[in-house]
């Protein structure tokens, strides 16, 4: 497979497409509606099981976090699972007192742990949700195929 057809940079292609996309679309809107300025606080691909210094890097982010003072936060999958030993990661990320919101990644369910079991340790109450922020409006998707976890899509339940 070439490289420029990796998974990674199918999804970088796609998320500057869109977010070029919404940003235009918005821009346009805004002419209209005046839409305040947002700022988000974006984290992705942690990895705090597999990463050896992911507790450290969370930290770090939020206490940049603190200082900056972002209208929210948004983890874009990649995570943590549920595990006791990571519960230390989940507090930190909960120290921010604005809005936080999480995407579930193709690696938050290793271990054999359910997406349910980690959207509740998450505090995620679906895996499908939208929200408005500022006069934005998000959409979040779950986008991992269920026994194919390296293969996303997004599919109606069943």
């Amino acid at each position: 497979m070439k490289d420029s057809y990796t998974r990674r940079n199918v999804l970088k292609i796609a998320g500057a497409s869109t977010l070029g996309y919404a940003c235009n679309a918005q821009a346009a809107e805004n002419e209209s509606t005046k839409v305040s300025k947002l700022t988000i606080g974006l984290v992705a691909d942690v990895h705090q099981d597999t990463i050896h210094d992911g507790f450290t890097r969370m930290r770090y982010f939020i206490d940049e976090m603190k200082k900056r003072k972002p209208d929210m936060l948004l983890q874009l999958g990649d995570f943590a699972v549920p595990r006791p030993r990571n519960q230390p990661f989940l507090d930190t990320w909960n120290e921010f007192e604005g809005p936080r919101y999480h995407v579930l990644g193709n690696h938050d369910m290793d271990h054999k742990f359910t997406k349910e079991q980690t959207m509740k340790w998450w505090g995620m109450k679906e895996r499908y949700y939208s929200f408005d922020q500022h006069g934005w409006h998000f959409i979040v998707l779950d986008g991992n195929k269920p026994g194919a976890p390296w293969i996303g899509q997004i599919q109606k339940d069943q």
